[in-house]
C-alpha cells in the first residue's frame, strides 16, 4: 500500500535542520560583529580614536597633549585608518541639526557630538590628521597617497601639514615630494620643498629638484628650497658656493641669498660673490651686493669691492652698496681707515665713492679731513667735487654772521 504524505506534513516532520541554520547564522552574524568590535577597538588608545587624540594634541590642556602623544606612539600604524578618515571625511550635512540633538542629548552623547564633528571644521580636522601622521613618523607610512593628495589639493595649511608628515614618514614618501616640486601650483611647490627639509625623509636624491626650485619664479619656493638644502647638506656653505659659481639668474641669486642668510664665513663666500659682481645682470650684481654686506667680518677685499660698487651703472646696485656702507652700518663705522686709504687710489670712481661714503658719516669722518683737503688738487673733476661735499658735510663752514 502506498502512503501520501502532503508537503504541510513532510515540513512539520523535517528535522529542525531550518532553526540549525538559523542559529549558525546567528553565531555567524555575532562573530562578525564581535571582529568589527574588536577591529576597531584595537584602533584606540584610552577609550578614543586616533582622529580624536589628533585634536587634543592640538587643542587639549598640557596633559591631554602628553596623553595624545602617548597614545598615537602606543596606537602606531594601528591608527593610520582612523586618520585616513579623518583626513577625507567632509563636515556633517546638518550640522544645525546635530547642533539641536546634541542640545537635548545626555552630556556624554552631547560631548561625543561634539567632539566628531562640531569641535571643527573639516579643513581643520583634515590638517590635524596630517600632523598626527607626521608625529607617528614611519609606523604611519601607508598612508603616504593619502598625504600626498592633502598635498596637492592647494589648501595652504593642508599642504604644509601634509608635506612635513610626509617628510616625517621616512624614504618611502621622497617620490611624492619630489613629483610636487613641479606641481603648477607655487603652494604646493612650497610646501613639498619644506617638506624636504625633514631628516627622516633622507632627501638626499631630492638636490637636483631643489637646485632647479632655486631658479622658481616665486619667491618662498626659493626660499623653502634653500632651506631644504642648508638641512640636506653636511656643510651648506660648499653646497650654496659652487652654485653661486655654476648657475646664472634666479638660482645663482637665491644661492647667494642663502649665503647671506645663513651667515656663511667669508673665506668661503668671499672669492665667489667678487666673481657674481663682475656678472652683466643687474640683478645678479646687486644680490651679490646685499651678501657681502652681510659677510663677517669684513676683509679690505669686501669693503674694497662694496665700495666699488657705489660707481656701479645700475642704481639698485649702487643704493644697496649705500645702505652698506652708511654711517648707522657699525662695520662700515669701523672701517673709517679703509675708506681713508681709498682715497689715493688708482681709480677716481673708488676715490669719489670713498669720498662720498665719508661725506655721510658726518663729523665721525674727520680723522679723514686731511686726506679730503688733498684731493682738491685731484686731475679728476668729479673726485674733486666729491671731496669738497664730503668736507662741507664732515666740517661745515662757519655760518656768516648777519
Amino acid at each position: 500500500m502506498v502512503i501520501y504524505i502532503s508537503e504541510h506534513e513532510s515540513n512539520l516532520k523535517t528535522p529542525s535542520s531550518h532553526r540549525l541554520l538559523l542559529l549558525l547564522g546567528v553565531l555567524a552574524a555575532l562573530s562578525g560583529l564581535a571582529w568589527i568590535v574588536a577591529h576597531f577597538q584595537s584602533q584606540r588608545s584610552g577609550g578614543h580614536s586616533a582622529a580624536e587624540w589628533s585634536i587634543m594634541m592640538a587643542y587639549g590642556t598640557p596633559a591631554e597633549r602628553q596623553a595624545a602623544e602617548a597614545a598615537l606612539r602606543q596606537l602606531g600604524e594601528r591608527a593610520v585608518p582612523s586618520l585616513r578618515r579623518a583626513l577625507h571625511a567632509g563636515d556633517p550635512p546638518f550640522k544645525s541639526f546635530l547642533f539641536r540633538v546634541a542640545n537635548h542629548s545626555p552630556t556624554a552623547v552631547q560631548r561625543w557630538i561634539i567632539r566628531e564633528y562640531l569641535f571643527a571644521d573639516a579643513a581643520t580636522r583634515h590638517a590635524l590628521a596630517a600632523q598626527a601622521m607626521g608625529f607617528i613618523g614611519p609606523p604611519a607610512a601607508a598612508a603616504a597617497p593619502d598625504l600626498e593628495a592633502a598635498l596637492r589639493q592647494g589648501d595652504q595649511r593642508l599642504a604644509s601639514a601634509a608635506a612635513a608628515a610626509l617628510g616625517n614618514l621616512g624614504p618611502t614618501a621622497l617620490p611624492a615630494l619630489i613629483r610636487s616640486l613641479a606641481h603648477p601650483n607655487p603652494v604646493i611647490r612650497q610646501a613639498a620643498s619644506y617638506g624636504l627639509s625633514f631628516p627622516r625623509t633622507n632627501a638626499t636624491p631630492a638636490i637636483p629638484a631643489l637646485c632647479r626650485a632655486l631658479a622658481d619664479t616665486n619667491e618662498a619656493v626659493r626660499a623653502s628650497a634653500a632651506y631644504a638644502l642648508t638641512r640636506i647638506w653636511t656643510v651648506p656653505a660648499t653646497g650654496f658656493v659652487a652654485l653661486v659659481e655654476q648657475e646664472t639668474g634666479q638660482a645663482r641669486e637665491a644661492a647667494a641669498q642663502a649665503l647671506q642668510n645663513f651667515r656663511t664665513p667669508t673665506r668661503l663666500a668671499q672669492p665667489a660673490l667678487r666673481r657674481m659682481l663682475e656678472s652683466t645682470s643687474p640683478t645678479e650684481r646687486r644680490q651679490a651686493t646685499a651678501s657681502l654686506a652681510y659677510l663677517q667680518p669684513w676683509s679690505p677685499e669686501v669693503f674694497a669691492a662694496l665700495v666699488a660698487a657705489l660707481s656701479d651703472p645700475s642704481a639698485p646696485v649702487r643704493l644697496t652698496a649705500t645702505n652698506a656702507l652708511s654711517p648707522v652700518n657699525l662695520r662700515a663705522r669701523a672701517s673709517l681707515v679703509m675708506l681713508t686709504q681709498n682715497l689715493s687710489n688708482s681709480r677716481p670712481e673708488m676715490r669719489a665713492s670713498s669720498a662720498w661714503v665719508l661725506g655721510n658719516f658726518g663729523t665721525n669722518a674727520a680723522p679723514a679731513l686731511p686726506a679730503l683737503a688733498a684731493l682738491a688738487a685731484d686731475t679728476n673733476a668729479a673726485v674733486r667735487a666729491a671731496a669738497t661735499e664730503a668736507r662741507d658735510l664732515i666740517q661745515p663752514p662757519p655760518i656768516p654772521p648777519p
